[in-house]
């Protein structure tokens, strides 16, 4: 990703996984609605892997943070939220606490400010991209937001390349540390705008930092 950064000589930057489809216009849509300090995501299908073609039956349009301990080790990973998809339809354009990182679209100008990708502790892996690009806008003043207007499709099957879990681990590790620990302040906000959120106990701020 740095490395396309790097040479990118356009006003925006977009990331999509290459087992992906995207709906017409979604480029023109994405720019319509974009504010500077924005992170964008279409609503999200499932793409047919047989047919090449969307499977329009359901959509994810948000993630919330699954209760960190139930990980081991203790980590931060996005789940789809479909009761807040119901609650909110009508609204368009609307906050999104993460994401799953196969699609994102920011101006070059936002990713510079927050030097996205250069902290070491991600490792060569950047297991917690989304992680990363999210509470880092959310916690610099910047808004996540899924735009409902356009769509793309990711494809969802088994990975056929191998991944270090080694490097993965340690990589969950200094995620959940740095937001979770180091910036505690930024994180409870971050909690607390898109709370409740499923499965976190009412005494959430008693039990995350609590010493296992």
């Amino acid at each position: 990703i740095n490395s396309g950064v790097k040479i990118a000589t356009g006003e925006y930057l977009l990331k999509i996984d290459a087992h992906c489809i995207v709906s017409p216009r979604f480029d023109s849509i994405l720019l319509r609605d974009h504010q500077p300090n924005w992170i964008q995501i279409p609503r999200r299908y499932k793409l047919n892997e047989d047919k090449w073609e969307p499977n329009f039956n359901e959509f994810i349009d948000y993630e919330y943070w699954i209760w960190p301990k139930k990980f081991k080790p203790t980590s931060l990973h996005g789940f789809r939220w479909h009761e807040r998809a119901r609650q909110r339809a009508d609204k368009l354009i609307d906050d999104t606490p993460t994401f799953q990182g196969s699609f994102w679209f920011m101006t070059k100008a936002w990713w510079d400010k927050c030097d996205f990708m250069l902290d070491e502790g991600y490792n060569e892996l950047h297991a917690q991209e989304a992680v990363y690009l999210g509470n880092t806008t959310w916690t610099a003043g910047g808004r996540v937001v899924v735009n409902k207007n356009t769509w793309y499709c990711h494809l969802h099957a088994k990975r056929s390349y191998s991944i270090n879990n080694q490097n993965r681990d340690k990589c969950y590790i200094y995620s959940y540390k740095h937001w979770v620990s180091d910036n505690k302040a930024g994180f409870t906000a971050l909690i607390e705008k898109f709370w409740p959120i499923p499965g976190w106990p009412e005494n959430w701020k008693e039990k995350l930092w609590q010493v296992q």
